[in-house]
């Protein structure tokens, strides 16, 4: 793309984002001024915008997986506020993990998402084709809902139900129409900015395919049993910091879980370069796991300088934050403190951004040894 072209094409998009925030907001006001000098209107306005923010977050990621689950992908996380569903699957070759998680009540920084995997063996064409497919699943269920409760506010007579469906349509509108909108911010992608990048012939394609599989395949199986061909295909330059030094996370973890410290090393170096420039809220997970490796690798004080530094953020599961501690305390030699910090971080288990894949192995291996350091 030459430059004249880039540039053009930024300006379209800021054109094309201007216009379809001034139509959302001449449809707030016709919706506020025709609903509001109702009767009661203030109680059935009150229930359209908390139920139907709730109803239209539920339905978009519904159409992320009914498209995904379509293509062949299989659930492994739905996450709608601070309520996730995990399906139960069989356990693991060697970690006999638990079955049937079900319904969890947990905190989540997210108003939804959804963690779909790829049945082994899939090549990373399909992969992309499944994946575009799911992304574009929650905008397009999404849309579907709200046309039906704008057709519901139309032909229902005024009254409660028929502001509760006039809300919901102006939300549903809202919240998918945006999320088609290409937008990046801080690691954090609208489902348009991933489907540009999983569009036919984008360079990015093959490598957010692999990634989207690296996210759940963490949920389910340790790092050493990823497979070579995605963590290969993840780590190719995507042009987004917080996308590569999270390719380059999951190589690191595997080859620290496949016995090769010093490409473990050498990646985390990697990362620590890409996150640099990132806010706290988006490297906090990237420095947990450095603290952990710098640990496990004998750098004691480079670990508990990492872990002091480690910032606060909604976005680093608190399994992996207490995990990367009792790393950092085992190495110091302190095995009660570290043995504490385990139970903690097994409670954190169930939160819907934790990967237990990589957490109950590494935990496990971690206890074993606090107690043998603690019998000595």
């Amino acid at each position: 793309m030459t430059p004249g072209t880039a540039r053009r094409t930024s300006r379209l998009k800021r054109l094309g984002a201007t216009a379809l925030f001034g139509l959302l907001g001449a449809a707030l006001g016709w919706t506020l001024a025709t609903l509001l000098p109702a009767p009661s209107s203030g109680g059935a306005l009150t229930a359209g915008l908390l139920l139907g923010l709730i109803v239209q977050i539920l339905v978009h990621e519904l159409g992320h997986v009914l498209l995904g689950v379509l293509g062949g992908l299989r659930v492994s996380l739905l996450a709608v506020g601070p309520l996730s569903y995990q399906p139960g699957y069989q356990p693991g070759d060697q970690q006999g993990r638990r079955t049937g998680r079900g319904l969890r009540w947990r905190p989540s920084p997210a108003l939804g998402f959804a963690y779909l995997v790829a049945p082994p063996g899939m090549a990373l064409p399909e992969l992309v084709t499944r994946y575009r497919q799911m992304v574009l699943g929650g905008p397009l269920l999404g849309l579907g809902f709200t046309a039906l409760c704008w057709w519901l506010a139309v032909i229902l007579p005024p009254g409660g139900p028929e502001t509760v469906a006039a809300v919901t349509a102006l939300l549903g509108g809202g919240l998918n129409l945006l999320s088609l909108v290409p937008l990046a911010s801080g690691g954090l992608l609208t489902d348009g900015a991933r489907l540009r990048r999983l569009w036919p012939g984008s360079p990015t394609a093959l490598r957010e395919a692999a990634v989207l599989a690296l996210v759940p395949l963490s949920r389910e199986s340790r790092p050493r049993d990823w497979p070579a061909e995605l963590l290969d295909a993840a780590q190719q330059p995507q042009g987004t910091p917080s996308y590569d030094a999270a390719a380059r996370q999951y190589a690191a973890l595997a080859a620290l879980d496949r016995g090769d410290p010093a490409q473990a090393e050498r990646l985390t170096r990697e990362v620590q370069a890409l996150v640099a420039p990132l806010p706290p809220m988006v490297q906090a997970g990237f420095l947990a796991e450095q603290a952990y490796l710098e640990a496990r690798l004998g750098h004691v004080a480079a670990a508990r300088q990492t872990l002091d530094a480690l910032p606060r953020s909604a976005f680093l599961p608190s399994v992996t934050r207490h995990r990367a501690r009792a790393a950092v305390l085992l190495a110091e030699g302190n095995a009660p403190e570290a043995l504490a910090a385990i139970r903690e971080a097994r409670q954190g288990l169930d939160d819907a951004l934790a990967a237990p894949g990589i957490e109950e192995p590494w935990l496990a291996e971690l206890e074993a040894e606090a107690a043998l350091l603690q019998r000595t």
